[in-house]
């Protein structure tokens, strides 16, 4: 059936997506500056004062953020899937180039040290990802620049007369910031803040960006690279003839509540958190401990944990090995995808380790287990779709595939959860109707300050800078409430695996998979982009997101014990009638 509720992306915002992908398709390099007109036009959420001689401080940190530090020294941005197409492209030697790291977008980066930045792109989500990224950055760099180059400040910084440091007060009022937006900048630059206000003195940003290969192929044959390489690590597993879970989700709450490392270092954790307190933790921690409530202990714990891994190689190192030791196996993915991933063995795990919302009966029958747990760390957009496509292809049996991410919410707050069973993808365009095998009675006894809603309807958006207030409000008109990029990819390859078609264009389309395999989507609201006051710039889940992300961890594994407790019996049973 076609689908009636097809959301257009608007003149402007269609116009901008066809120029970038319309030039991209030149064998030479294009310059960002040629779509400056076009972002700006479509009226981003994310960049509305693109226009304006006003510096942007919310976009410009957004787009830094996903970007490099070194990416005031980067003149070309050569994007590729793979070593060999880089080759081809005439960068020979990438991998002898230093990797670069961004502070909220995982992609494998080098940088050569002279200009020229090398991005593996697995997906048209990761060029719709950077491409608008790298122009909100510019566009609001070059603001910059123009404001210094109008006063007399530009001149005594690149001369050396004086360094940023020393004239803080001068240059935010040269740069018309408030004291709250001037402190934003200086907290992501840190220590490179004289270094980077040089840097914005001396030139005008003018980047230059070359996509060495863009073909279907392309991104497949990377995924499946990625795929035979953790075949071949994990080939002791035999993984491509066992049952598999897929869950989707990030790549430490899983771990967390089936290793018992927590429960063992407890003490540790504890005092290393209270000592080294730079969050305001040791009045949070007085509170939980007051309401003796177990699991926001054991919550507050998993929290702490990261601070206490990073501060000792030694202990991270005891954190693996526990892991190990407990048929959890880490996977730090192949060159060319920077994704990471856990294979969890469940007959090797150890219930009296487990995470105590964790207990049930009949859990030492896993030990009778044939089954794996892949749980990969949630990719980017169109990503989702080649991932499970080839694991749908490639494993024996799929038994459950289970999304675990943030989404922006319409009517919530931060840190709410919601359970949908609609998600209208905006790439295909396409309204998937789905059981989802959860819903409010999953989660509920695992929240104490989050709300949690299913029979929710959700979209999947091509890119977050691609979305303006006529496309929210078209959303938000028809009771969409969850806004997220990888529902809908990740469906699209359901319904691959489902009917012996590819995915259509434009439908209507009601799933039938429960007697195939369970499907479970759950989303926590990490911002909320239709409110006047919070944006995704302005906030970060952070301690606030905790609690949603435990229990719904929580409730994707309770739901696969039970599914392969059932499986268990059965086959214990049929033995029993064989014997």
């Amino acid at each position: 059936m076609k689908n009636k509720n097809v959301y257009q992306p608007g003149e402007w915002l269609e116009k901008h997506i066809r120029t970038y992908y319309s030039l991209l398709r030149s064998s030479g390099d294009i310059f960002i500056r040629t779509l400056e007109t076009s972002h700006s036009g479509m009226e981003s959420n994310l960049h509305p004062l693109a226009e304006s001689r006003e510096i942007d401080v919310s976009a410009f940190l957004y787009s830094a953020m996903r970007l490099p530090d070194c990416i005031d020294r980067v003149k070309l941005i050569a994007m590729g899937q793979s070593e060999a197409v880089f080759k081809e492209g005439g960068f020979k030697d990438i991998f002898d180039w230093p990797m670069v790291t961004t502070q909220a977008r995982r992609r494998q980066l080098l940088f050569d040290g002279k200009g020229i930045l090398a991005a593996f792109v697995s997906s048209i989500s990761d060029i719709d990802d950077l491409i608008p990224s790298l122009t909100a950055f510019q566009i609001e760099w070059n603001k910059m620049h123009a404001c210094l180059s109008e006063s007399s400040l530009a001149d005594d910084i690149i001369n050396e007369v004086v360094k940023a440091d020393e004239i803080k007060d001068e240059l935010k009022k040269a740069f018309g910031l408030s004291t709250e937006n001037w402190d934003l900048i200086q907290k992501l630059w840190g220590d490179n803040w004289n270094e980077k206000i040089l840097s914005i003195a001396l030139r005008k940003m003018n980047f230059r960006v070359n996509l060495l290969a863009s073909g279907f192929s392309d991104y497949r044959r990377a995924v499946q690279n990625w795929w035979l390489e953790l075949v071949r690590q994990f080939e002791e597993t035999l993984i491509e003839f066992r049952p598999l879970y897929l869950v989707s989700s990030n790549m430490h709450s899983l771990a967390n509540i089936l290793s018992g490392f927590a429960k063992i270092y407890h003490d540790e954790i504890l005092n290393f958190t209270l000592e080294n307190d730079k969050e305001g933790l040791r009045r949070r921690w007085k509170i939980i401990k007051a309401d003796e409530d177990e699991g926001l202990q054991t919550n507050f714990l998993y929290y702490a944990m990261k601070n206490y891994l990073d501060s000792d190689k030694e202990i991270y190192k005891n954190l693996q090995k526990n892991q190990e030791n407990t048929g959890i196996y880490r996977y730090h993915g192949s060159p060319n995808i920077d994704l990471n991933s856990n294979l969890i063995d469940l007959r090797k795990l150890a219930p009296e380790k487990f995470d105590h919302r964790l207990s049930s009966n009949n859990l030492d029958l896993l030990k009778k287990s044939r089954a794996l747990i892949l749980n990969i760390d949630y990719p980017l957009g169109l990503t989702a779709y080649h991932i499970l496509s080839q694991i749908l292809a490639s494993a024996s049996e799929v038994r459950g595939i289970y999304i675990m991410g943030k989404a922006g919410t319409m009517s919530g707050r931060v840190g709410d959860l919601m359970i949908p069973n609609a998600v209208h993808d905006s790439q295909s365009g396409n309204l998937f109707f789905f059981k989802n095998c959860f819903s409010v009675k999953d989660l509920i006894n695992y929240l104490n300050d989050s709300a949690v809603f299913d029979n929710q309807k959700s979209i999947t958006v091509r890119g977050t800078f691609l979305q303006n207030k006529e496309v929210m409000k078209a959303f938000h008109n028809d009771d969409f409430n969850g806004i997220e990029m990888e529902a809908g990819p990740y469906l699209c390859a359901i319904y691959e695996d489902l009917y012996p078609e590819r995915y259509p264009l434009n439908k209507s389309i009601n799933m039938t998979s429960e007697e195939v395999y369970d499907i479970g989507i759950l989303h926590y609201a990490s911002d909320t982009p239709y409110s006047k006051k919070e944006s995704l710039l302005s906030k970060r889940t952070g301690y606030i997101g905790l609690e949603s992300t435990y229990a719904c961890t929580i409730a994707i594994m309770k739901r696969i014990f039970e599914i392969e407790l059932k499986h268990i019996k059965k086959d214990l049973n049929e033995q029993e009638t064989i014997d």
